[in-house]
């Protein structure tokens, strides 16, 4: 299999980065391989299968990084088909849950990586460290406007949800003195008070809303994205996203430095310009 992978071929570079990294110092995290159900074996009784190393993963990770594969389940399909990734993690099959996982458990040790190869190329001489490029870009969130919310939003929620719930009221006043059947009435009260239930426990959501922006530093709550904010995008429109920052060396256009913010450019300039800076600490 080796002779089918080109010695200039990207997978070499990194295969040779993570082998170089100690990742026992980066805290990376063993992952668990996906239970399945067997029959007639002591699996459990062993305690499961061994974990998969963090190299492996990290291998995988990079890779579908580098050629735009970021699906856990797609990356567990090239797995079984792609010559590159079998060379790279020797022919391993970790499940789609397992990669997700890996991901998800090493949120603080994988910006350490992208780190530790900024000083490899520094090293190197491959970045300047002179000039750098600072942009961003924005990115739509998975969180509509209609669940992100401030006080001011949750205020007008609440007087609607008061008014509402004051007109159904007046209504089964009204109601008590019409000339009505007793089977009318009680239908007709019936469904009044069902809307006075809805009323109250959409109070109760908002309410919850109140209580979690006590918490929230910048007055905002994201209920499908938590980590999400309202922000302009363009001239006067707003969606609910993400501002991703990135520093680029003008020697051979490397990346030193990225962030994900929740600010616009202007806030967020001088702290990505500064911090880059921290990228070109050699002996950090």
């Amino acid at each position: 299999m080796d002779d089918l992978i080109a010695e200039d071929n990207p997978v070499r570079v990194i295969d040779a980065l993570v082998n170089a990294l100690d990742l026992e110092q980066l805290n990376f995290i063993k992952s668990k391989p996906e239970h399945k159900a067997v029959e007639s074996t002591n699996i459990e009784d062993k305690g499961g299968r061994p974990c998969y190393a963090p190299a492996a993963m990290l291998k995988l990770y990079l890779y579908g990084y580098y050629n735009r594969i970021r699906s856990s389940r797609m990356l567990e399909k090239e797995c079984t088909r792609n010559i590159e990734i079998q060379w790279l993690i020797q022919n391993l099959i970790p499940n789609y849950h397992t990669i997700a996982d890996f991901r998800k458990d090493n949120k603080k040790a994988l910006p350490l990586v992208f780190k530790k190869f900024t000083q490899f190329l520094l090293h190197n001489e491959l970045i300047g460290g002179a000039n750098t490029v600072v942009d961003g870009t924005k990115v739509r969130a998975v969180n509509s406007k209609k669940n992100n919310f401030n006080q001011e939003k949750i205020s007008r929620h609440l007087d609607y949800i008061e008014n509402k719930t004051e007109a159904y009221l007046n209504e089964m006043d009204a109601a008590d003195n019409e000339e009505n059947s007793a089977e009318d009435l009680a239908s007709k009260m019936q469904k009044l008070q069902s809307k006075i239930l809805k009323m109250t426990n959409r109070k109760k959501f908002y309410d919850s809303l109140t209580a979690q922006l006590s918490g929230s530093e910048d007055g905002q709550v994201s209920t499908t994205d938590p980590e999400s904010r309202s922000m302009p995008i363009h001239h006067n429109q707003v969606e609910v996203a993400y501002n991703i920052q990135c520093a680029t060396d003008d020697k051979n256009c490397m990346i030193v430095h990225f962030d994900v913010t929740n600010d616009n450019d202007t806030k967020v300039l001088y702290s990505i310009g500064t911090r880059r800076q921290g990228s070109f600490a050699k002996n950090e």
